[in-house]
């Protein structure tokens, strides 16, 4: 790792963020923004065919517009990446896969069961079979249900079920046979082929690559429940491979009847390579074959429990993309599986890059310190290539409530987003140096899963937080998948970093070489094998040779009885393995006898990783905690000098270090969120003088009222009207989704009228407008008189017009309306339905504002405009003018500080924003976005009289909302349904705090 390239890290280590393209996409706004990318410290972007999407999805047009995207990014000097699909999952091309053949739409077998023999054309397979008290016998096959006479009371009708189009999840069309070869072919044609005839010699060059998104074996999403994936020539795939007829067994998949756990296992298994071979391996040699790269991640990742239905495994896979990754998703750290899967897949395989798609469905409120809390965990896990999700294009409309946040120009604090860049790029540079250290193998028991699993009648489960464990999986699956989950959880809290062996992987990468288990480029001392039911041969003969070469094994009860799905009437495991119950203690214990443990810390709550670049040794710690200060003792194996490097810097500095058994010890402190980068390299330790001891002189703190200066119009948001249809009566007072539903269920071309009243105790201090969005869509009166004319665009949004309502509010009540009719235009088209959200028909509504220089106060006939204090006591500024306020505030106070003092902090408390600019006496002293929120003002700061400026940045999440949560601000996932949450709707409102409750100088002597 060379010091000069963590200062400034080439390009390629920069973030690359999904760019949402998501609406009618024109060329001055799209070299404007990819301007913006370059500024704001961002290595490039994925252009990203979004909802709301206008231009037509890669017609010439839109290759115009790539083309355009990809020259900008030329000049500025980042890269052009290409999101493959419109939407999500990859692999119908925004629908022309499936239209051109009825072939290449995607396939289930679904099974109906009756208590009558029916004659059914086009069956897979009938079966009948008599039930009794849950038992299930006498099951055997008919050739012809019409001809059956004899006394069963179940059947069972097996039958391949062809996606129709419509469907509204696809854009109204459907998902493709991702296990038809052919239709993936289509796939690459229209999409990958296409983009490499528009884009020529940048394909491969400033367009590096392509980013598949969830491809899945079956869009289960629009499937009857309880079906399993299918393609015509999966029977004769399985016969090939497994040597006897899948179709005399289809029972055993859904039901525990016959050989069921070997019938699974050998349907998953069948079906995850012939997955693998027709999606991801064609992918990946079409992307070497034309010298570009294959990222993405897939559907189902996060529990080994929901892989099956939707990619039968996903480790598999990433051995046919360059870059692997995973998403996660939300404001959270309780997922590692995803991310550990693809971390040892990169390791064992050499992959250069980890790739995590982030910070989706957080909120447009997710602060710098939420991004560096959800960052840090996952570079501790093995992320070095971080996506964003979704700098937007346009918030218009409905696509302001598409997943957000949009981490980008829109926000108050993008001119700060730097910082946070700046930092991934130095991590994500450092973190990918060398070769993770570690000495333990999980083995992965998807053989077991495979073997116990069967779709539920539930919605199979993708995400989490899923409210229900049990969602679209059966209990054995689940209880299976969350012994794994809660294994690796334990060992990771210990600090027993450990890879996870994939079975597939292994019988094609592992081989036992010298005493250790080696999978690729990695080499273990320790196996452990989970809580299982079955392993297959392959994987058994590894442990036996490593057994006999002296290697540790640790197998978890409840221990394997089957090899392959076959019940074994003697032992599984080799002789010489540790058996252990299924507690974390032991499992802790025995490795501690059998294995020295590379990293050790004394402090809970602390994740990281150890790398070896040649003679350096690099060390990544983070504070998962966001309130504590963790104090830590790091003992680490072997001795040299420490040096702590700076990834908010780039600056290095030596660290000391002392002797302990088999290595070092070295003392960090923390702060929450707080992450440190420790490297070693050989030689003695480090002399660093230990920090002169100061002594408190005084603690000086600021007054209780600050001046405020105001550096963006306020805002009044107006997210109740009354609407009328027709010219018939005006409702009632209702929140603007109520007006939505109402005007869509109208139907086109019907007049509708809607208004907004709100109150004005006192009238703006100069210029005033309404934020209306399409204007051009209505006609707009202010208490009865016409307003009009040009708007100004670009009210945090170039979408968010601004109405000139100068000099027409009046004292009192007013009332904005617009007038217009519901039209069958291209805002109508592209949409798509997202777990029952109306996306295809947007309502040309939204709420509405009240812009200018005021202060916003509730009252009895909701917020009224007031006008604006020139103090405040800041603690929380949503309560003192600026409930939904977007933007920058200026606070500043002179201070008086005494003399005979050597050094002064200054500290800001209960700090509420995304960022702080703080400035003494004229000069800027820093910028706090996360913890610690204290400046080293020495060289600033006089005795005397000085003058204190505090720059509060907040985000778009008052503005924008949702603000009718009980809650207050959702956390996670926050989509659509936030701001229409009708189930535990409130009329009252919740809003991010915004502000800071004190400041006060430490002075030191």
């Amino acid at each position: 790792m060379r010091s000069d390239h963590f200062r400034n890290p080439p390009n390629e280590y920069r973030t690359v963020p999904f760019w949402g393209w998501n609406d009618d996409i024109q060329p001055d706004e799209v070299a404007r923004q990819v301007q913006a990318f370059a500024e704001g410290g961002f290595g490039g972007f994925f252009i990203h065919a979004r909802d709301g999407l206008l231009t037509p999805y890669l017609s010439e047009v839109w290759m115009d517009r790539v083309r355009l995207a990809a020259a900008e990014s030329r000049r500025h000097g980042i890269r052009c990446w290409i999101y493959d699909e419109h939407p999500f999952p990859a692999g119908h091309a925004g629908g022309m896969v499936p239209v051109a053949d009825e072939r290449f739409r995607n396939r289930v077998l679904v099974c109906k069961l009756d208590n009558r023999p029916l004659a059914w054309p086009g069956l897979v397979r009938a079966y009948a079979a008599t039930e009794s008290q849950g038992d299930i016998s006498a099951l055997q096959p008919l050739d012809d249900p019409a001809a059956y006479h004899g006394s069963a009371n179940l059947f069972f009708y097996f039958f391949e079920q062809v996606a129709p189009l419509g469907d509204v999840s696809c854009r109204g069309f459907s998902y493709i046979d991702a296990l038809n070869p052919e239709a993936v072919r289509a796939f690459l044609d229209y999409t990958h082929a296409a983009y490499q005839r528009a884009l020529g010699a940048e394909l491969g060059d400033t367009v590096p690559g392509f980013y598949s998104d969830v491809p899945v074996l079956a869009w289960f999403y629009s499937a009857p429940k309880g079906a399993l994936p299918w393609t015509p020539a999966l029977p004769g795939r399985f016969l090939a491979r497994k040597g006897y007829d899948l179709c005399d067994c289809l029972p055993s998949l859904l039901f525990d009847v016959g050989d069921f756990h070997r019938v699974r296992h050998d349907f998953w298994e069948v079906v995850t390579g012939l997955f693998v071979e027709s999606y991801s391996q064609q992918v990946y040699e079409w992307c070497t074959q034309h010298g570009t790269l294959f990222t993405g991640h897939f559907w189902g990742e996060e529990m080994l429990q929901w892989q099956p239905c939707w990619t039968g495994a996903v480790m598999p896979h990433f051995e046919f993309m360059h870059w692997p990754g995973c998403d996660h998703i939300g404001r959270r750290q309780d997922d590692p599986l995803g991310i550990k899967q693809v971390d040892s897949v990169v390791c064992q395989l050499g992959k250069a890059r980890l790739q995590t798609e982030t910070y989706a469905m957080s909120g447009h409120g997710l602060s710098f310190e939420d991004r560096k809390w959800i960052g840090d965990w996952e570079y501790a896990l093995g992320t070095n290539f971080l996506v964003h999700y979704i700098p937007a294009y346009s918030l218009r409309g409905h696509r302001k409530r598409d997943e957000p946040p949009s981490l980008f120009i829109q926000q108050p604090y993008w001119p700060y987003t730097r910082m946070v860049e700046d930092y991934y790029a130095r991590l994500s540079y450092a973190l990918s140096q060398g070769q993770r250290v570690t000495d333990i193998l999980l083995l992965q028991p998807m053989s077991t899963i495979w073997s116990v699993y069967r779709p539920t009648g539930a919605d199979p489960g993708a995400m989490r937080p899923s409210p229900d464990p049990f969602t679209g999986a059966n209990f054995e699956a689940v209880q299976y998948g969350e012994w794994f989950q809660e294994l690796t959880e334990g060992l990771l809290a210990s600090h027993r970093d450990h890879h996870y062996g994939d079975e597939t992987l292994l019988a094609r990468h592992a081989r036992v070489e010298s005493g250790k288990f080696v999978v690729g480029r990695m080499a273990y001392r320790v196996v452990i094998v989970p809580p299982s039911l079955t392993w297959q041969p392959a994987t058994l003969a590894l442990l036996s040779d490593f057994v006999e070469q002296g290697g540790k094994v640790l197998a978890i009860r409840p221990l394997p009885t089957h090899i392959g799905g076959v019940s074994q009437a003697g032992a599984v495991l080799p002789a010489g393995v540790a058996a252990l119950d299924n507690r974390l203690d032991q499992v802790l214990a025995a490795l501690d006898q059998c294995l020295p443990a590379d990293i050790q810390i004394d402090a809970p709550g602390i994740v990281g990783q150890h790398r070896r670049d040649g003679d350096q040794d690099i060390y990544f710690f983070a504070n998962t905690s966001r309130t504590e200060t963790r104090q830590v003792t790091a003992r680490l194996q072997g001795e040299g000098t420490y040096a702590l490097w700076d990834a908010h810097t780039g600056a290095a500095r030596p660290v000391a270090s002392r002797a302990a058994p088999s290595g070092s010890e070295v003392v960090l402190e923390l702060p929450p969120v707080g992450s440190r980068l420790l490297v070693r390299v050989p030689g003695p330790p480090a002399d660093v003088p230990a920090p002169p001891v100061r002594t408190l002189a005084a603690e000086v703190a600021a007054a209780a009222n600050w001046s405020l200066k105001r550096l963006h119009p306020n805002a009044l948001m107006l997210d109740y009207c009354e609407y009328c249809l027709a010219g018939g009566r005006w409702s009632e007072r209702v929140p603007v989704f109520r007006a939505q539903d109402m005007i869509r269920a109208a139907g086109f071309g019907v007049p509708f009228s809607v208004r907004y009243r709100f109150q004005a105790a006192a009238l703006p201090a100069g210029p005033a407008w309404a934020m209306v969005e399409n204007p051009e869509w209505f006609t707009i009166t202010l208490n009865g008189q016409p307003v009009g004319g040009a708007a100004e665009a670009g009210f945090w949004d170039w979408s968010f017009e601004l109405v000139d309502i100068t000099g027409r509010l009046r004292p009192g009540e007013n009332c904005l309306e617009l007038a217009g009719c519901l039209r069958l235009d291209q805002e109508y088209v592209n949409g798509y339905n997202w777990y029952g959200e109306s996306f295809r028909f947007p309502a040309p509504v939204e709420a509405c504002a009240i812009v200018g220089s005021f202060a916003v106060q509730p009252g009895a006939a909701g917020f009224a405009l007031h006008a604006e204090p020139s103090t405040t006591s800041a603690a929380d500024l949503t309560r003192e003018g600026y409930p939904f306020y977007a933007g920058q505030v200026l606070l500043a106070q002179d201070i008086d500080l005494p003399d005979g003092w050597q050094q002064a902090i200054l500290d800001l408390k209960g700090l509420e924003t995304t960022v702080a600019e703080v400035s003494l006496n004229g000069r800027t002293a820093g910028t706090l976005a996360w913890p610690p929120h204290h400046l080293d003002v020495t060289a600033l700061a006089a005795p005397g009289r000085n003058r204190l400026e505090i720059k509060l940045v907040n985000s778009l999440h008052n503005l924008l909302g949702p603000w009718h949560n009980p809650v207050g601000e959702v956390p996670a996932p926050i989509h659509w349904h936030a701001w229409r949450n009708a189930e535990s709707w409130t009329d009252d409102y919740y809003f991010k705090p915004f502000g800071l409750s004190g400041a006060a100088f430490r002075l030191y002597r």
